[in-house]
């Protein structure tokens, strides 16, 4: 999986519900990520995953397009970016980031803090 392949799969979730496996996860990050930017949703809780993402993941692995440890990578993976996404607001919050009016100097320094 690379970059183009990621590019291609937000490309499709922009025209068309999720058909595979990975696509179900990228849709759910991006539900993730929107809850965030418009509520400040951090008591988000994705739910019953297996129930929600189980007809993708069968599907796929029935056709061969993906493997059981491909299927579990993925899942790790989003779930790092769940708790990235809590770090990331953690700082914000503690540089009062979180108003429309944050000075530029407010930035640089959580974005230093965030890279080291």
């Amino acid at each position: 999986m690379n970059k183009k392949d990621v590019a291609k799969i937000c490309e499709n979730l922009a025209y068309k519900p999720a058909a595979t496996f990975h696509e179900a996860l990228q849709s759910l990050w991006f539900l993730f990520v929107v809850l965030h930017m418009e509520s400040n949703a951090s008591s988000f809780s994705p739910g019953r995953l297996d129930e929600t993402l189980y007809s993708y993941y069968k599907q796929d692995i029935a056709s061969g397009m993906l493997k059981e440890s491909e299927a579990l990578e993925l899942i790790e993976c989003l779930w790092l970016k769940f708790n990235e996404m809590r770090i990331v607001l953690s700082i914000l919050r503690v540089f009062q980031l979180d108003s429309i009016f944050v000075s530029v100097d407010k930035i640089k320094m959580a974005m230093i803090l965030v890279m080291n």
